[in-house]
């Protein structure tokens, strides 16, 4: 297995060494769909470089729940991170299919980069993209599931009062309660409401009583929209 294609940069003469030593202190394990490789906050003692199969990142959001934040498949390399900087996991890594790594204890893969300082450039100019990459994604998902859980909990009390024409009072220690967010949470999702023209005639009559219309046809297109989660 050439290192190089795995950090998607050129071939070089280090090439062959490289390949050798992988093969030489490297351990292949495989694992069954739905299996765990790593999981967030474990320690990081290994580094793995994906063989066969695709994995799923997964990390837990500000609310508690986990959600999968992007995909990986062959040739990708994971728990780099923690290995270098010397600190726990930060997601979970679990087989999307029958998955088959190449793993390298942390010991092996730091005498690979002392060895072979060429890797370690191009293997920080890799994981600086991927984290760029996952932060922004991680972030957006999380925006999406608080605009989800105040869109649905406004759509739920319009409906429950039978507010045909969208006209609502809403009471924010109700909207807390119900969902688990905090202030500042739930109050940018109806200023994004508001920005989106979907809540207008937006009025605060008391610090924990709102009053604004819903425009509940588009209400409904744009959570339908945003519970697709696309995977990178």
């Amino acid at each position: 297995m050439n290192i190089y294609d795995i950090l998607e940069t050129r071939p070089s003469r280090l090439t062959q060494p490289i390949t050798d030593f992988l093969r030489d202190h490297g351990t292949t394990n495989s694992y069954v769909p739905g299996e765990i490789v790593l999981e967030e906050d474990s320690p990081s003692d290994a580094v793995f470089i994906i063989l066969e199969g695709e994995v799923e990142i997964r990390k837990r959001d500000s609310i508690g729940n986990t959600v999968v934040i992007a995909t990986a498949e062959k040739g990708t390399v994971f728990g780099e991170m923690g290995v270098f900087l010397n600190v726990r996991r930060s997601a979970t890594i679990a087989a999307r299919t029958n998955l088959t790594v190449l793993a390298l204890s942390h010991a092996k893969f730091m005498e690979a980069l002392q060895h072979y300082p060429d890797v370690t450039f191009r293997l920080l100019k890799s994981l600086s993209g991927r984290l760029n990459h996952l932060n922004e994604r991680f972030v957006a998902i999380v925006n999406n599931k608080i605009m989800i859980m105040v869109g649905t909990y406004i759509i739920d009390q319009l409906e429950s009062t039978a507010l045909s024409r969208g006209e609502m009072t809403l009471y924010m220690q109700k909207l807390l309660k119900k969902t688990q967010l905090d202030n500042l949470q739930a109050t940018n999702a109806l200023a994004n409401y508001k920005r989106l023209n979907i809540i207008s005639q937006f009025n605060i009559l008391a610090p924990d009583i709102i009053t604004f219309r819903v425009n509940t046809t588009i209400l409904r297109s744009y959570l339908a929209s945003i519970c697709v989660q696309p995977l990178a």
